[in-house]
């Protein structure tokens, strides 16, 4: 059972990592999955917020935004 409890946590954390990452090259698409398997869904209802912005500027600043890039956005 400590083992199941382990691995459910790392795999959370893994997928928190790779959301992460995902939204720092813009790819709103898997971010969004990976924010889904960790169960953030916060994140979620904020890329789906940003996910039909057009202007590019707009979106990085979004996304600096959400990563706590205060000083890029």
């Amino acid at each position: 059972m400590e083992v199941a409890r382990a691995s459910q946590r790392f795999s959370q954390q893994f997928f928190e990592v790779v959301g992460k990452q995902c939204l720092k090259f813009i790819d709103l698409e898997n971010a969004e999955i990976a924010f889904q398997m960790c169960k953030n869904v916060g994140m979620v209802y904020s890329i789906q917020s940003i996910k039909n912005e057009t202007e590019k500027n707009i979106l990085v600043g979004h996304i600096a935004s959400i990563l706590f890039k205060h000083e890029i956005a």
